[in-house]
């Protein structure tokens, strides 16, 4: 069974207390370290992330796909002997409950790195505490554009949201679309998107009606009936899941017939769960394949890997997962069984060209974004994503 770090004394907060001592510990074994502690024992990573709000969906897959790869790697020795854990806990998409957990980890964990943080504010409060106790952070479950270029020890496989926008953009061209609205929430995904927008309105071709939505979704009315009264051919939703979902269940119910378009984190699954088939035609972007892509390391890996995990029907989430998990187990293969923080980052900046099969991912010193591949699929029948 997988072990957790002692439950100790704490000065946070209550609810933030509970998170730490009942934290999801996934993988195999023991203990690791950062820098100075992670010469001997089990090597630790650990991953903050939403298991139980508005993006749980998606990350729980995440990091099931990344914990099948982890449970692989361990049960053929792990690195040199030494098992890898991974610990996660609940941030409920709070980023003052982040902050305190990673201040608390960076003090007692012994983690050789930081694994799939997310969302973009989660990232962007425990960010100043990662740049400072230099550890790497690779993965990140966000694809906010403003977390990029500000610390050299945060390792993006995710594409950003703005190389997204750009694909649906360009599809709604080939479409011949002449009016586009967009519903862009106050967070991250919402003003990079909409930046992103207006650098390519003049070669659009598209008249663009910007419509901003809060995320405590107080206005969500009054942005429904903006979207109405714009009539447009086509609506992008810039939003996670949650409030994304809701505002396209309340547009199709004033009577909207339009397409619509959403980036990766509006989710599949979730999508068609609170829809049902009135989610059908909608296009989302992605950034990974889809789990019956014909691409080489699904058909001869990934596949027969969820099906040893136990994962039945695996999503578009799980296949992101398990990337991260191949990145980050090769570069602990690098840096080698008496890895630190300071050789995992070396590992990560030596990943040039590495392929997956299929799937290529490309660090090196001065480049921290491994990947801009994105993928445009649209929810079937039944949910099925197609390409």
């Amino acid at each position: 069974m997988p072990s957790k770090p002692t439950c100790p004394p704490s000065t946070l907060p209550r609810r933030a207390w509970l998170r730490w001592c009942g934290a999801l510990t996934v993988a195999a074994a023991a203990a690791g370290a950062p820098a100075v502690w992670s010469q001997s024992g089990p090597i630790r990573l650990v991953s903050h992330g939403d298991t139980s709000g508005a993006n749980a969906n998606q990350y729980k897959p995440w990091i099931a796909g990344a914990q099948a790869v982890f449970d692989r790697a361990n049960k053929s020795g792990g690195i040199g002997g030494r098992p890898i854990e991974l610990i996660v806990r609940d941030t409920g998409g709070k980023p003052k409950v982040a902050e305190e957990l990673t201040a608390r980890s960076l003090a007692e964990d012994k983690a050789v790195a930081f694994f799939g943080f997310g969302g973009g504010p989660v990232v962007k409060a425990v960010l100043p505490l990662i740049d400072k106790a230099q550890m790497p952070l690779v993965a990140s479950f966000s694809g906010a554009d403003e977390l990029r270029g500000v610390t050299p020890f945060m390792f993006h496989i995710r594409p950003g949201f703005k190389v997204e926008v750009e694909r649906a953009a360009r599809q709604m061209q080939t479409m011949g679309l002449e009016r586009v609205a967009v519903a862009a929430i106050d967070r991250p995904i919402g003003t990079g998107g909409v930046a992103q927008i207006e650098k390519l309105k003049p070669q659009s071709g598209i008249e663009w009606t910007i419509v901003r939505f809060k995320e405590d979704r107080s206005d969500m009315d009054a942005a429904a009936a903006a979207l109405m009264k714009a009539a447009p051919q086509a609506i992008l939703v810039l939003a996670p899941s949650g409030p994304g979902v809701e505002l396209i269940d309340r547009v199709k119910k004033a009577g909207y017939n339009g397409s619509w378009y959403g980036l990766s984190v509006l989710g599949a699954s979730y999508t068609y769960e609170k829809l049902g088939e009135r989610a059908r035609g909608i296009v989302l972007t992605q950034t990974s394949p889809l789990p019956a892509a014909k691409t080489p390391f699904i058909r001869d890996d990934f596949s027969k890997l969820m099906t040893q995990a136990g994962i039945a029907r695996p999503q578009v989430e799980h296949v992101e997962g398990y990337i991260a998990a191949r990145v980050m187990l090769e570069a602990l293969k690098r840096a080698g069984p008496k890895a630190d923080s300071a050789a995992v980052v070396k590992a990560m900046e030596s990943l040039r060209n590495f392929d997956l099969g299929g799937y290529t991912v490309d660090f090196g010193p001065d480049k921290r974004d491994g990947a801009s591949s994105v993928f445009l699929t649209m929810i079937a029948r039944d949910g099925k994503l197609v390409e």
